[in-house]
């Protein structure tokens, strides 16, 4: 049987290297690289400058460890800088969004803010988030709360949310998101095992889509991933641990495993510190799995602060003895 050769420069037509190199030739071929900062510290010096336009990103993790947390707050981040993003949430509404937002808002405000009126605006953003009370009705009526979505109202016009009636059109509907004129140069998709599609295991042709889509569009494209059955019978998890892993990771730049401290360090190396190890509870292991244009097998920590959906975004290197990914007795 023979096999169609496809051409890499337009349709039925070959490019010969040699000629190539002519300089202004070459040039035509020269775009420049757009670099996106997370705004977590090191992990962009471990990027060499943040995320990349043309790069799919893949953050793994358990429920709850905070892969959604992480990719809105660096979503914040972009927009604030002025990046236009798309996110596109499979597992919640438009005003969680809001609501996630509004709370990282209030984790960000000066630190010397009274405990008890804070605890008050949190209460009332859930209140908001389960649909008990309008925004409108209090927002507008506590400091606190008026202060942060002030702050929200300077960069929320750089994020675009898909509705959830578009996402229904699966890879179609991101696609028409970030091809139409509205200057997306990242997309958020939380997460890929639930892009609707037409069978059902079809984890590497998500990821190969969206690989093309970031290429094509020369945007960025950042993708939460659940784990497998297996990741679940480890203490801690590595790349091999998500869910279909071989084809998502094989179409990724970059994948990013998060795991919980504590369960992470080697007993062996906190069992003798119990005040080091209580402070582990409260710390998430970012670990650079793969890097394609990087460093990889890098770990690094942040310090979690879920009351207002983020993580303090000074980290810094692991340097407690980790556990591998398999069943360990230490």
């Amino acid at each position: 049987m023979t096999i169609p050769i496809q051409p890499l420069f337009g349709a039925a037509q070959l490019h010969n290297l040699g000629d190539l190199l002519a300089p202004e030739n070459v040039d035509t071929l020269w775009r420049p690289v757009g670099r996106m900062a997370t705004g977590f510290d090191p992990l962009d010096t471990v990027l060499e400058g943040g995320i990349q336009t043309e790069e799919l990103i893949v953050v793994g993790g358990l429920p709850g460890i905070g892969k959604t947390i992480s990719l809105v707050q660096w979503t914040r981040t972009m927009a604030k800088a002025g990046i236009t993003c798309a996110v596109a949430s499979y597992e919640h509404r438009e005003l969680a969004l809001l609501c996630q937002l509004l709370l990282l808002e209030l984790g960000e405000l000066p630190g010397d803010q009274d405990q008890a009126d804070l605890a008050t605006a949190r209460r009332f953003v859930a209140e908001i988030a389960g649909s008990h009370a309008r925004w409108s009705e209090l927002v507008g009526h506590n400091p606190l709360l008026s202060e942060a979505a002030s702050q929200l109202q300077r960069y929320a016009g750089r994020i675009q949310s898909i509705s959830s009636t578009s996402l229904k059109g699966g890879l179609a509907a991101l696609e028409a998101a970030v091809t139409t004129d509205h200057g997306i140069e990242m997309l958020v998709v939380d997460h890929l095992q639930k892009v609707p599609a037409d069978r059902v295991d079809t984890a590497g042709e998500i990821a190969a889509a969206l690989k093309r889509l970031a290429v094509e569009n020369e945007i960025a494209i950042l993708a939460a991933a659940p784990i497998g059955d297996a990741g679940l019978q480890t203490r801690r998890l590595r790349l091999e641990h998500l869910r279909n892993a071989a084809a998502v990771s094989h179409e990724a730049d970059v994948v990013i495993i998060l795991n919980d401290k504590l369960s992470a360090v080697s007993r062996a190396h906190s069992t003798f510190d119990s005040v080091r190890a209580g402070t582990f509870k409260k710390q998430t292991i970012f670990s650079i799995e793969k890097n394609r244009r990087g460093a990889a097998g890098v770990d690094l920590e942040f310090q979690r602060d879920f009351l207002h959906r983020r993580f303090d975004p000074q980290g810094r290197y692991v340097s407690d003895a980790l556990v591998d990914g398999v069943m360990i007795r230490d």
